[in-house]
């Protein structure tokens, strides 16, 4: 990101290198200020296909444009489903260990239980930072 940036970029759209979801970005460089986006590989195989054609068919010689609008759905968090409940880490195919055990990659902030260490995680052991006692909580069954 930071090299796009220095680079002219006005934003880096990052396309996740293997089948299933979008990946989480992480890092804490406060000097990056460009928006970066990741998305899946079938979405990324989409952009990529729409950009070779703006340049393979511009007109008069001259490239193409591909115009992208990307949007927050500001009523749904980050690593949640549409009600609200977090996602859990489901990557396919299946990773040993991790699936299924660990919370969502794309949970924003992150949270205690995802199947990496960030640097933005704390020692905040209740929600919304840590959801271990919600999952584990008894249902009553």
């Amino acid at each position: 990101m930071k090299n796009a940036q220095n680079a002219g970029a006005f934003g880096v759209i990052i396309a996740n290198n293997a089948a299933g979801a979008a990946p989480g970005l992480g890092g804490s460089d406060p000097t990056i200020t460009i928006p970066t986006v990741s998305v899946s590989q079938a979405d990324g195989v989409t952009l990529k296909a729409a950009v070779a054609n703006a340049v393979k068919y511009g007109s008069r010689g001259h490239p193409g444009s591909v115009v992208a609008a990307l949007a927050f759905d500001t009523s749904r968090k980050a690593g949640a489903d549409a009600a609200g409940r977090p996602l859990l880490y489901t990557p396919n195919p299946l990773v040993g260990g991790s699936s299924v055990s660990h919370w969502d990659v794309s949970a924003f902030p992150n949270l205690l239980m995802e199947p990496n260490i960030n640097s933005d995680l704390t020692t905040t052991l209740v929600p919304p930072k840590d959801l271990t006692v919600p999952l584990l909580k008894d249902m009553g069954w």
